[in-house]
């Protein structure tokens, strides 16, 4: 198994989290879909970090009062060097500032906040925790998404507010592009188009987890109340499929391509 005890790389995806409106029942749900084990820590406020062979691969915590954003969602964090000057740049490159920087003790430092387009976010700055300790096994977050309207927009937004690269894909130059971290692809931007049959959605990150086969996570998923979002499909980086969990955070699964 890969995993890392080290501060991840300046704008690297190092985290993800969620605020459920029923934790417990979010916890059941992917302690089952993923093998995660972890409950809830009474000296974080009933945060539960979440892991796989005591690594840690991510969070849930209770829904509290006065968050940002009606639905519950996975909240991806970047790895930041200085959250306080980000902090900074977030409101000045047309971000929103929702919550810090504050300290999360022994632990480090984080902010929420969101981009142009309206899509939540956060930053953390280890101190000593890197986030993800875990990465490349089935259960592991492995790839983060932005689906947004204002694709260029974005690509500048946090290009400018990490540091990193952000260019065009060649095969899809103008609908898709990838946030470049020490010459490695780390998170994608993509343009959403819409129709009348199809609306605009609200601009969101979503996760891709990986699993051993696709199709029998997703029957999992569906019998434990989750919904399909786009069905089991082949690509070159594997076989995928999209899914909302019983409580309305969207996710992805994808198995790699044998």
């Amino acid at each position: 198994m890969a995993d890392t005890q080290r501060p991840y790389p300046q704008g690297t995806p190092c985290w993800l989290d969620m605020y459920a409106d029923d934790q417990d029942a979010a916890l059941r749900f992917y302690h089952e879909l993923f093998g995660w084990t972890g409950e809830p820590n009474p000296r974080r406020e009933g945060y539960a970090v979440l892991s796989l062979d005591g690594k840690a691969v991510a969070g849930i915590g209770p829904k509290m009062r006065g968050m940002p954003g009606r639905t519950v969602a996975w909240n991806l964090y970047f790895a930041i060097d200085d959250v306080e000057t980000a902090a900074e740049r977030i409101t000045k490159l047309g971000g929103i500032l929702y919550f810090g920087p504050a300290d999360v003790p022994q632990v480090g430092r984080q902010l929420l906040a969101a981009d142009p387009a309206s899509a939540p976010f956060g930053l953390w700055q280890a101190a000593p925790f890197p986030g993800f300790e875990a990465r490349m096994q089935p259960g592991t977050p492995v790839w983060f998404e932005l689906e947004t309207p204002q694709g260029p927009h974005s690509a500048d937004f946090y290009g400018a507010l990490l540091g990193v690269e952000v260019p065009k894909t060649p095969m899809e130059p103008d609908s898709y592009w990838v946030l470049m971290v020490n010459g490695e692809q780390a998170a994608g931007i993509w343009q959403a188009g819409h129709t009348a049959d199809s609306p605009q959605r609200a601009a969101r990150w979503r996760p891709y987890f990986l699993v051993a086969e696709t199709d029998a996570a997703a029957h999992q998923a569906i019998a434990a109340g989750a919904r399909l979002v786009t069905e089991p499909k082949d690509s070159p980086y594997g076989r995928l499929c999209t899914l909302r969990d019983p409580q309305g955070a969207e996710f992805s699964v994808i198995a790699s391509p044998a």
